[in-house]
Protein backbone atom coordinates (compact mmCIF):
# COMPACT_ATOMS: atom_id res chain seq x y z
CA UNK A 1 0.00 0.00 0.00
CA UNK A 2 1.54 3.20 -0.83
CA UNK A 3 1.43 6.13 1.35
CA UNK A 4 2.11 9.15 -1.04
CA UNK A 5 1.78 11.47 1.54
CA UNK A 6 3.47 9.86 4.68
CA UNK A 7 0.03 10.02 7.08
CA UNK A 8 -1.30 6.55 6.42
CA UNK A 9 -3.08 5.23 9.90
CA UNK A 10 -5.36 2.59 9.03
CA UNK A 11 -6.07 0.20 6.17
CA UNK A 12 -9.42 -1.34 5.03
CA UNK A 13 -9.29 -4.68 3.14
CA UNK A 14 -13.27 -4.55 1.83
CA UNK A 15 -15.56 -4.11 -1.19
CA UNK A 16 -15.83 -0.11 -1.61
CA UNK A 17 -19.55 -0.63 -1.59
CA UNK A 18 -19.32 -2.40 2.09
CA UNK A 19 -17.26 0.02 3.21
CA UNK A 20 -19.24 3.15 2.95
CA UNK A 21 -22.58 1.65 3.57
CA UNK A 22 -20.56 0.48 7.27
CA UNK A 23 -19.45 4.28 7.69
CA UNK A 24 -23.55 5.52 7.35
CA UNK A 25 -24.55 2.89 9.63
CA UNK A 26 -21.80 4.14 12.45
CA UNK A 27 -22.51 7.67 11.81
CA UNK A 28 -24.37 8.44 15.17
CA UNK A 29 -26.78 11.57 15.61
CA UNK A 30 -24.34 13.72 16.86
CA UNK A 31 -22.28 13.29 14.23
CA UNK A 32 -24.77 13.24 11.21
CA UNK A 33 -25.53 16.86 13.10
CA UNK A 34 -22.07 18.11 12.83
CA UNK A 35 -21.76 16.88 9.27
CA UNK A 36 -24.73 18.91 8.04
CA UNK A 37 -23.80 22.20 9.99
CA UNK A 38 -19.89 21.72 8.59
CA UNK A 39 -21.78 21.34 5.17
CA UNK A 40 -24.03 24.69 5.88
CA UNK A 41 -21.38 26.17 6.80
CA UNK A 42 -19.44 25.69 3.58
CA UNK A 43 -22.25 25.98 1.20
CA UNK A 44 -22.51 29.48 2.92
CA UNK A 45 -18.99 30.86 2.64
CA UNK A 46 -19.15 29.43 -0.80
CA UNK A 47 -22.15 31.36 -1.75
CA UNK A 48 -20.10 34.46 -0.52
CA UNK A 49 -16.90 34.43 -3.08
CA UNK A 50 -17.18 36.61 -6.06
CA UNK A 51 -17.35 35.15 -9.41
CA UNK A 52 -14.51 35.43 -11.47
CA UNK A 53 -14.40 38.51 -14.10
CA UNK A 54 -11.41 38.24 -15.82
CA UNK A 55 -10.57 40.56 -18.59
CA UNK A 56 -10.21 37.97 -21.96
CA UNK A 57 -8.13 34.99 -21.17
CA UNK A 58 -8.93 31.01 -20.45
CA UNK A 59 -10.55 31.93 -17.36
CA UNK A 60 -13.13 33.96 -19.23
CA UNK A 61 -13.85 32.12 -22.37
CA UNK A 62 -14.50 29.33 -20.00
CA UNK A 63 -16.69 31.30 -17.42
CA UNK A 64 -18.89 32.67 -20.48
CA UNK A 65 -19.79 29.31 -22.68
CA UNK A 66 -20.82 27.86 -18.66
CA UNK A 67 -23.37 30.53 -18.70
CA UNK A 68 -24.19 29.41 -22.13
CA UNK A 69 -24.55 25.54 -21.78
CA UNK A 70 -27.72 24.29 -22.32
CA UNK A 71 -29.91 22.29 -20.26
CA UNK A 72 -29.37 18.55 -20.30
CA UNK A 73 -25.96 18.80 -21.69
CA UNK A 74 -22.70 16.40 -21.21
CA UNK A 75 -20.07 18.31 -20.56
CA UNK A 76 -16.50 16.71 -20.68
CA UNK A 77 -13.51 18.80 -19.11
CA UNK A 78 -9.92 17.92 -19.81
CA UNK A 79 -7.18 17.61 -17.39
CA UNK A 80 -5.54 20.21 -14.87
CA UNK A 81 -6.57 24.03 -16.02
CA UNK A 82 -9.62 23.04 -17.62
CA UNK A 83 -10.83 21.70 -14.40
CA UNK A 84 -9.95 24.29 -12.31
CA UNK A 85 -11.46 27.27 -14.09
CA UNK A 86 -14.42 25.56 -14.54
CA UNK A 87 -15.35 24.42 -10.82
CA UNK A 88 -15.02 28.01 -10.04
CA UNK A 89 -18.16 28.87 -11.83
CA UNK A 90 -21.92 27.32 -10.93
CA UNK A 91 -23.30 24.82 -13.13
CA UNK A 92 -26.46 24.65 -14.46
CA UNK A 93 -29.16 21.68 -12.96
CA UNK A 94 -29.53 19.25 -15.53
CA UNK A 95 -25.96 19.33 -16.77
CA UNK A 96 -23.69 16.02 -16.51
CA UNK A 97 -19.60 16.27 -15.88
CA UNK A 98 -17.29 13.73 -17.00
CA UNK A 99 -13.65 14.01 -17.20
CA UNK A 100 -10.60 11.51 -17.44
CA UNK A 101 -7.98 11.59 -14.99
CA UNK A 102 -3.88 11.69 -17.14
CA UNK A 103 -0.68 12.99 -16.47
CA UNK A 104 1.33 15.73 -18.88
CA UNK A 105 -1.99 16.39 -20.15
CA UNK A 106 -2.55 12.39 -21.83
CA UNK A 107 -5.87 11.27 -20.79
CA UNK A 108 -7.78 10.91 -24.06
CA UNK A 109 -10.65 13.35 -23.62
CA UNK A 110 -10.86 13.99 -27.06
CA UNK A 111 -11.73 10.36 -28.09
CA UNK A 112 -13.98 10.11 -24.86
CA UNK A 113 -15.92 12.98 -25.88
CA UNK A 114 -16.42 12.05 -29.70
CA UNK A 115 -16.82 8.82 -28.75
CA UNK A 116 -19.65 9.78 -26.06
CA UNK A 117 -21.19 11.95 -28.38
CA UNK A 118 -21.47 9.04 -31.48
CA UNK A 119 -23.97 7.33 -29.20
CA UNK A 120 -25.94 10.18 -27.09
CA UNK A 121 -28.58 12.15 -28.19
CA UNK A 122 -27.31 14.94 -25.76
CA UNK A 123 -25.49 18.32 -26.82
CA UNK A 124 -21.62 17.30 -26.16
CA UNK A 125 -19.58 20.31 -25.12
CA UNK A 126 -15.59 19.37 -24.33
CA UNK A 127 -14.16 21.65 -22.79
CA UNK A 128 -9.45 21.39 -23.38
CA UNK A 129 -6.81 22.62 -22.94
CA UNK A 130 -3.78 22.95 -26.68
CA UNK A 131 -1.49 20.01 -25.04
CA UNK A 132 -4.37 17.64 -24.02
CA UNK A 133 -6.15 18.50 -27.32
CA UNK A 134 -3.00 17.58 -29.98
CA UNK A 135 -2.03 14.41 -27.87
CA UNK A 136 -5.30 12.79 -28.55
CA UNK A 137 -6.47 15.03 -32.12
CA UNK A 138 -6.77 11.18 -33.70
CA UNK A 139 -9.68 11.56 -31.92
CA UNK A 140 -11.18 13.34 -34.38
CA UNK A 141 -10.30 11.31 -37.36
CA UNK A 142 -13.19 8.75 -37.71
CA UNK A 143 -16.26 8.44 -39.39
CA UNK A 144 -18.67 8.50 -36.35
CA UNK A 145 -17.88 12.32 -36.00
CA UNK A 146 -21.88 13.95 -35.20
CA UNK A 147 -23.29 17.29 -35.69
CA UNK A 148 -24.06 17.43 -31.17
CA UNK A 149 -20.17 17.93 -30.26
CA UNK A 150 -18.95 20.85 -29.71
CA UNK A 151 -15.05 21.42 -28.56
CA UNK A 152 -13.72 25.04 -26.35
CA UNK A 153 -9.87 24.90 -26.81
CA UNK A 154 -8.00 26.84 -24.76
CA UNK A 155 -4.86 27.31 -27.03
CA UNK A 156 -2.03 29.14 -24.73
CA UNK A 157 0.87 27.61 -26.47
CA UNK A 158 1.98 25.31 -23.76
CA UNK A 159 1.32 24.16 -19.94
CA UNK A 160 -0.12 27.44 -18.80
CA UNK A 161 -0.13 25.79 -15.04
CA UNK A 162 3.87 25.64 -14.70
CA UNK A 163 4.16 29.49 -15.08
CA UNK A 164 2.03 29.86 -11.88
CA UNK A 165 4.60 27.02 -9.99
CA UNK A 166 7.37 28.75 -7.89
CA UNK A 167 10.42 27.76 -8.81
CA UNK A 168 9.72 26.39 -12.36
CA UNK A 169 8.71 29.53 -13.79
CA UNK A 170 12.53 30.66 -13.19
CA UNK A 171 13.65 27.72 -15.21
CA UNK A 172 15.89 27.83 -18.15
CA UNK A 173 14.27 24.35 -19.50
CA UNK A 174 10.68 25.49 -18.82
CA UNK A 175 9.82 26.53 -22.45
CA UNK A 176 11.56 23.32 -24.23
CA UNK A 177 10.87 20.68 -21.73
CA UNK A 178 8.35 21.65 -19.37
CA UNK A 179 5.70 23.86 -20.92
CA UNK A 180 6.06 22.55 -24.40
CA UNK A 181 5.66 25.68 -25.70
CA UNK A 182 4.37 25.90 -29.24
CA UNK A 183 2.85 27.76 -32.04
CA UNK A 184 0.29 24.76 -33.19
CA UNK A 185 -3.09 25.70 -34.49
CA UNK A 186 -6.37 23.88 -34.73
CA UNK A 187 -8.26 25.26 -38.10
CA UNK A 188 -6.83 23.08 -40.44
CA UNK A 189 -7.48 19.61 -38.77
CA UNK A 190 -10.53 20.89 -37.71
CA UNK A 191 -12.15 21.51 -41.11
CA UNK A 192 -10.26 18.96 -42.68
CA UNK A 193 -12.56 16.84 -40.47
CA UNK A 194 -15.11 18.13 -40.75
CA UNK A 195 -16.03 20.47 -38.19
CA UNK A 196 -17.19 23.91 -38.18
CA UNK A 197 -14.11 26.20 -37.30
CA UNK A 198 -14.39 29.81 -35.14
CA UNK A 199 -11.38 31.29 -34.09
CA UNK A 200 -11.12 33.92 -31.25
CA UNK A 201 -8.64 35.96 -30.34
CA UNK A 202 -10.14 38.90 -28.46
CA UNK A 203 -13.42 39.57 -26.18
CA UNK A 204 -15.23 40.94 -29.29
CA UNK A 205 -14.60 37.33 -31.13
CA UNK A 206 -15.75 35.18 -28.26
CA UNK A 207 -18.89 37.64 -27.85
CA UNK A 208 -19.44 37.07 -31.28
CA UNK A 209 -19.03 33.65 -32.03
CA UNK A 210 -20.93 32.13 -28.05
CA UNK A 211 -24.01 32.25 -29.80
CA UNK A 212 -22.52 30.25 -33.24
CA UNK A 213 -20.74 27.91 -30.81
CA UNK A 214 -23.43 26.91 -28.62
CA UNK A 215 -26.66 27.05 -31.50
CA UNK A 216 -28.22 22.92 -31.38
CA UNK A 217 -28.71 23.10 -34.90
CA UNK A 218 -25.75 23.01 -36.80
CA UNK A 219 -25.25 19.98 -39.32
CA UNK A 220 -21.70 19.63 -38.43
CA UNK A 221 -19.73 19.40 -35.33
CA UNK A 222 -17.94 23.28 -33.72
CA UNK A 223 -14.69 23.75 -32.70
CA UNK A 224 -13.84 26.99 -31.43
CA UNK A 225 -10.09 27.95 -30.80
CA UNK A 226 -9.41 30.50 -28.06
CA UNK A 227 -5.76 32.18 -28.60
CA UNK A 228 -4.50 33.29 -25.24
CA UNK A 229 -1.46 34.07 -23.50
CA UNK A 230 -0.18 31.66 -21.04
CA UNK A 231 1.79 34.85 -19.22
CA UNK A 232 -1.38 36.74 -19.44
CA UNK A 233 -3.93 33.87 -17.79
CA UNK A 234 -1.51 33.39 -15.02
CA UNK A 235 -1.56 37.22 -13.69
CA UNK A 236 -4.87 37.25 -13.86
CA UNK A 237 -5.72 33.58 -12.12
CA UNK A 238 -3.36 34.89 -9.66
CA UNK A 239 -4.90 38.28 -8.93
CA UNK A 240 -8.59 36.39 -8.50
CA UNK A 241 -6.60 33.96 -5.82
CA UNK A 242 -5.43 36.68 -4.28
CA UNK A 243 -8.33 38.93 -4.07
CA UNK A 244 -10.28 35.85 -2.19
CA UNK A 245 -7.60 35.89 0.65
CA UNK A 246 -8.68 39.37 1.31
CA UNK A 247 -11.78 38.93 2.05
Amino acid sequence: MADLFQSLTEVFECNATMFLRELTQQLSGTEKTERKAYQSAWHTYSKQIDLPTPSFSDLAAIGAVMEQLPSGAALHLANSSTVRYSQLYPLKPGIEVYCNRGTSSIEGSVSTAAGYAATSQQPVYLFTGDLSFFYDINGLWNRYTRANLRILLNNNGGGEIFYALPGLNRSEALKAYITASHTTRAQAWAEATGFLYLPVTSEKELQENLPIFTAPDHNKPVLMEVITSKEENTKLLRTYYHSLQTK
